[in-house]
Order: structure tokens, then C-alpha cells, then sequence
């Protein structure tokens, strides 16, 4: 089995981003297509991880959106969502205990 082993560095999301987009800009003006990309402002603009395989993923999705869009365009979106996770037991039978989690967006 192959291991995915990549850098955990500080990087600008935004920029790689931007960057993949751009580069998927050509291929869509080749089928007469628009590329866009909205980042939501709550978007960090500092991530720990791997820039490279990041920009590798996003420009895959797009070059894969692009090739199966006939008309008009592909936008690239990106938003923060917050989601708190709750766990919980409850065991009224020691034998056969009884897990459960929910899972919740804030208002």
C-alpha cells in the first residue's frame, strides 16, 4: 500500500488557490468557458499543510469540472464551516453499553 507523505508547512491558501484557478483558466478559454473563484472572508489565509498537494487536488477537480462542462463555467468556492461535535453515553446496561454523537452547526 502506498503512504501519502507530503511537507506540513505554513502556506498561503489564498494564493494557491488563485494559483490553481489561473492555471485552470487556460484550459477553460480553450472550450470558451469562465472560471471563477470566491473565497469566503472567513477563510484563513494561513494554513499548516501541504501546498502542493493542495494546489495537486484543486487543480484536478478543475481540470475534471472543466472537461465535463459543455457551457458557460466552473467556480471554484471557498468557505469555513464551524462544526461543533457532541458526544455522548448514556448505559442503563453495563453489558451492552450505548454510544451515540450528533453533530452541529452553530447559529
Amino acid at each position: 500500500m502506498a503512504t501519502l507523505s507530503g511537507q506540513e508547512v505554513g502556506f498561503d491558501l489564498h494564493g494557491v488557490m488563485h494559483s490553481a484557478t489561473k492555471m485552470a483558466a487556460t484550459q477553460a478559454a480553450a472550450k470558451d468557458l469562465r472560471t471563477a473563484l470566491t473565497l469566503d472572508a472567513a477563510v484563513p489565509r494561513v494554513l499548516l499543510g501541504d501546498p502542493h498537494r493542495l494546489r495537486q487536488v484543486m487543480t484536478n477537480l478543475l481540470a475534471n469540472s472543466i472537461k465535463f462542462t459543455t457551457k458557460g463555467g466552473v467556480h471554484l468556492r471557498a468557505n469555513l464551516k464551524r462544526t461543533i461535535y457532541i458526544s455522548y453515553a448514556r448505559c442503563m446496561n453495563p453489558v451492552f453499553p450505548c454510544h451515540a454523537s450528533s453533530e452541529r452547526s452553530p447559529a
